[in-house]
């Protein structure tokens, strides 16, 4: 065979592999997300976590790869064809629910060592051995064709890109968990063969010499193995850092972190692809124009919580010019194809000391959300750095360029210390109190001016109670969500009065704690039993707010998660059981499919109420909770309390702790008060406010899949442009 032939087959060959491998290695990381993330209480930070497990198998498998190449050809084939044999003779992905929990004697208030272990179990050596295609089929391509390699690594990273943009639109509404694992496997399996074919070819073509040992070409200086890291931690802390503001901050729905890290490898694609991508000085000017966008916008401030698109986009634009800053500069930088293994290696390496700032250093030495302004800061002053390396480089400048980056040099430096104040800026008479730990960030405001005590998650409110400050006492009012208007109010009053000939004590079940509002509605003799997963959140219930300690009734917080927790337990025959887990607008959906359902039966009366709070500003999960309940021939309703607030009534202090609700309320066979919530409306008026309480049927989507543990889909019930119209008869 001629080389040229020769050549052009081991690209097309390497080109195959390295596609496959990025394919699956970014088809894994979504699959493993969905099957981990409702495991450990569905919140956004846990695939923050995830990251920095699989930034941490990168960087082996670059090790292994780096080992794999300092042996002699034939050896290094052989050894290469036996490890993808084990992986795949060994493979395990187990899709059932908690099938994947690893209690841990001595860790079990840390989540995060059971997440990792978990992961170690169960996608370590896949990924491993996934991780050590890109660079091992580059260095096997370099040595039987002398080409550069560096266009393989682009095709990588389109891999990675194809993978996880597929992933939300094809496999996760179209397949089950389980066909998606089975895909993934039989994909592999094919993977398995060509390199087979490849390991072949290159034990063939390869000489037992030391050829591959010798030591070709400059070394690598430190610095740029220092620039290198740097550089790459940056990425990788931009990743988790803007990922964690989006999924918390502005569009809080699962999943919705694969568009980032599908922008961080578009980065790669185009930088790494071809060096007329990386216009750096066009990216130095965009810095401070973007900047000022979400400055002016109020983006970064929460201005922009009533038009999310709008926000995520130009928050994604941020990143994207960041990322490809750092990207770009990663590849002008880059050193000769005898050396890809350190250099890749360097980048590995900086992916994990990112990961383990986001995930382990930043939780120790912050109780709140700061790294995203202080990333931001770096990069502001990294992009001055580059300014002023530009303006003062060898090359000579136009002078129309020249003003162009002096101009945005100096804007980027206003910028960089309007972020820096913004750090450390908090509202005037207003007491902050922050709380952070693995499942997110709980913020308690004590405004004196209102007399009240508020705690929140990302954007979303858990609870508020009425508190003087100068008497440091409480009121044992329900407000906001659970308010005297809400759902849970009137199905506590239909209970008590209406369900049975006489009053009865209630047994209520709360699935998510807040600020323990519901313990209000208990009366002498009834029992409130909360489920709660955070330890944060219990502590915060405890010292900052008095509903729990002053309740009448018997209180008791079981800790764990709810479903699992409920799983295991006998069953408690609550006459109420509130669904109300649900933080950020981000859904765990583990607690909403036919599964879940099934254990909330098991724990209620035969004449009792489920309710689930579904208050959401982007799902309509009203139409999903009727999917569920229709094999049971259970009756429901909607329940939606709206409060218009008049303008003088700011300086008021009732209805202002009055919020919008929305319930989905389920009635058991032998309950009796479906009829009175029939076609019952409310609506009061005075000089401050005005109430509507109304009450309306979900839409019967006749196509819509009811959700499983092993199906689920949320962009069927995603909305974004208006709340979901309730049908006022059925």
């Amino acid at each position: 065979m001629k080389k040229e032939s020769a050549n052009a087959l081991y690209k097309v060959l390497y080109s195959i592999i390295i596609f496959l491998g990025a394919f699956l290695t970014f088809m894994f990381q979504p699959v493993t997300g969905k099957i981990l993330t409702p495991q450990y209480g569905g919140g956004a930070d846990i695939w923050a976590s995830c990251l920095l497990f699989f930034q941490f198998v990168l960087f082996a498998g670059y090790l292994l790869a780096l080992f794999l190449n300092k042996l002699k050809p034939k050896v290094n084939a052989v050894v290469y064809i036996i490890l993808f044999t084990i992986s795949l003779c060994l493979f395990n992905m187990p899709t059932k629910f908690g099938s994947w929990l690893i209690n841990i004697a001595g860790f079990e208030q840390s989540p995060l060592i059971s997440l990792f272990a978990s992961l170690f179990k169960y996608a370590m050596l896949p990924v491993l051995v996934l991780s050590t295609i890109s660079v091992s089929m580059q260095n096997w391509y370099t040595k039987q064709t002398g080409e550069s390699p560096y266009i393989l690594y682009s095709i990588s990273n389109i891999g990675s890109f194809l993978a996880l943009f597929l992933y939300p639109l094809i496999y996760e509404p179209l397949m089950t968990l389980t066909d998606t694992v089975k895909l993934w496997h039989n994909i592999f399996g094919l993977l398995v063969l060509l390199i087979a074919a490849a390991s072949v070819l290159y034990f063939i073509n390869s000489k037992n010499d030391n050829e591959n040992k010798k030591n070709t070409g400059e070394k690598i200086q430190p610095k740029n193995l220092l620039y290198w890291i740097l550089l790459s931690a940056a990425g990788t802390i931009l990743l988790a850092s803007y990922t964690t503001y989006v999924t918390v901050k502005i569009l809080p729905l699962p999943m919705l972190w694969t568009l980032f890290l599908g922008l961080y490898l578009l980065t790669f694609v185009l930088c790494f692809g071809s060096e007329k991508f990386y216009k750096k000085n066009t990216l130095l000017v965009l810095v401070p124009v973007i900047a000022l966008v979400n400055i002016i916008s109020g983006n970064l401030s929460g201005n922009l919580n009533n038009h999310p698109i709008f926000s995520v986009l130009i928050t994604a634009a941020m990143f994207f010019v960041f990322l490809m800053i750092c990207n770009g500069e990663i590849y002008k930088t880059r050193p000769e194809a005898s050396k890809l293994s350190e250099f890749y290696l360097a980048i590995a390496f900086g992916g994990v000391l990112g990961g383990f700032f986001v995930n382990i250093i930043a939780p120790l030495i912050f109780n709140n959300y700061i790294e995203l302004p202080l990333i931001n800061i770096i990069m502001y002053v990294f992009a001055i750095y580059l300014f002023v390396q530009s303006i003062l480089s060898k090359k000579p400048l136009k002078i129309s360029s020249w003003v162009k980056l002096s101009a945005a040099g100096i804007l980027t430096i206003i910028i960089c210390m309007l972020s820096y104040s913004e750090v450390f800026f908090f509202e005037k008479g207003v007491e902050y109190k922050f709380k952070r730990n693995f499942y997110g960030t709980i913020l308690i405001k004590t405004k004196e001016k209102h007399n009240i005590k508020t705690i929140t998650s990302g954007n979303t409110l858990h609870g508020a109670q009425i508190y003087d400050s100068k008497t440091g006492k409480f009121e044992m009012i329900p407000l906001t969500y659970y308010s005297d208007t809400s759902a849970l109010a009137y199905v506590v009053e239909g209970m008590k009065n209406f369900q049975s000939a006489k009053q009865r004590p209630l047994n209520i079940g709360v699935i998510g704690l807040g600020a323990g509002a519901a313990a209000a509605y208990t009366e002498e003799n009834d029992k409130i039993t909360f489920y709660e997963i955070d330890p944060k959140m219990y502590e915060a219930a405890m010292q900052d707010f008095a509903f729990l300690k002053e309740a009448k009734g018997s209180v008791d917080v079981k800790m764990g998660d709810a479903r699992i927790v409920l799983d295991k337990s006998e069953p408690q025959n609550f006459d109420i059981l509130l669904v109300d887990a649900f933080s950020s607008d981000s859904i765990p959906v583990h607690l909403i499919t036919k599964e879940a359902f099934n254990i909330y039966k098991k724990h209620t009366k035969n004449d009792g109420i489920i309710l689930f709070h579904i208050s959401n500003r982007y799902l309509d999960l009203a139409r999903m909770l009727k999917k569920i309940t229709e094999e049971d021939n259970l009756k429901n309703i909607v329940v939606s309390s709206s409060f218009m607030l008049s303008s003088e009534q700011k300086e008021k202090e009732r209805g202002y702790y009055k919020m919008e609700n929305t319930y989905f309320v389920v009635f058991m066979p032998k309950n009796k008060l479906y009829d009175n919530f029939k076609g019952f409306n409310y609506k009061a008026a005075n000089k401050y406010e005005a109430v509507f309480v109304t009450t309306g049927y979900a839409e019967d989507d006749k196509f819509l899949k009811p959700f499983t543990d092993d199906y689920s889909s949320l962009v069927r019930i995603f909305r974004i442009w208006s709340m979901p119209e309730y049908n006022k008869q059925q």
